[in-house]
């Protein structure tokens, strides 16, 4: 989440009081996950011709690690939906 300015701001301004408002937190968190994983994508080739294979080989276990916590928050949102409905 950035401030307007480009800058990351904190992603959640108070703790969720709701199931609801945990929904929306862990959604924000998804879009903020997916925007990370794409960014790291993009610093592949740049990173390959600036640094070399190293720094790629540890750029891409960045990547794989952005790619299952955006899993993870998936399944997370899923398993709050699925409580809610056994409520």
């Amino acid at each position: 989440m950035t401030d307007g300015t480009g800058q990351v701001r904190q992603p959640l301004p108070h703790q969720p009081e709701t199931v609801e408002e945990l929904v929306n937190a862990l959604k924000q968190m998804i879009e903020l996950a997916a925007d990370w994983s794409e960014t790291l994508h993009e610093l592949r080739r740049p990173t390959h011709r600036l640094s070399g294979p190293s720094a790629v080989a540890s750029l891409d276990i960045g990547c794989r690690r952005m790619e299952e916590a955006f899993l993870e928050l998936q399944i997370a949102v899923d398993d709050v939906n699925s409580s809610r409905r056994g409520l």
